[in-house]
């Protein structure tokens, strides 16, 4: 990870998640806080966009692409989700209200991911993908494989 926006959205991350753990300790210390909070996140409308759910996660190492980051995140915000929301299922009040909470944040944080992903990466790629097209129809030829290499998309095997 060489490139300095690729570092600055790992530091952004990280502060994403030490903000949840700061919140969690917070709402630990003081059980009204914990149940203001909890009620909050409940309430708070949110929604899965699966953006990153059929992309392809290749391992971190230090060639990552921005691209490459941002479906690693998702993928593991939406692991992150899946757990809380598992244990939500089996827990009893007051703790299954808890983690619907965590689970929903995880989900606010995948969505943050992706809409980043949607941002950058995504419109980057259509971008190139229609500029392509359009060199290559002003040419006479037929975009062909070139069009696939600059969509520049991973989707899931």
């Amino acid at each position: 990870m060489r490139a300095e926006h690729v570092k600055d959205t790992l530091r952004t991350l990280a502060q994403e998640e030490l903000g949840h753990k700061a919140s969690l300790e917070g709402m630990k210390a003081n059980s009204a806080t914990l149940r203001w909070q909890t009620k909050k996140l409940l309430k708070a409308p949110i929604q899965d966009y699966r953006i990153g759910d059929h992309l392809v996660v290749n391992p971190l190492g230090p060639d990552s692409t921005f691209q490459d980051i941002l479906i690693f995140a998702s993928r593991k915000e939406q692991r992150s989700y899946q757990l809380y929301r598992d244990l939500a299922e089996k827990a009893e009040e007051p703790a299954r209200s808890i983690l619907e909470a965590m689970s929903k944040d995880e989900l606010r944080h995948k969505n943050l991911v992706e809409r980043w992903y949607e941002e950058v990466v995504y419109q980057d790629s259509s971008s190139h993908l229609h500029a392509s097209i359009l060199v290559q129809l002003g040419s006479g030829r037929s975009p062909g494989r070139r069009v696939e290499r600059c969509q520049g998309l991973r989707p899931m095997r």
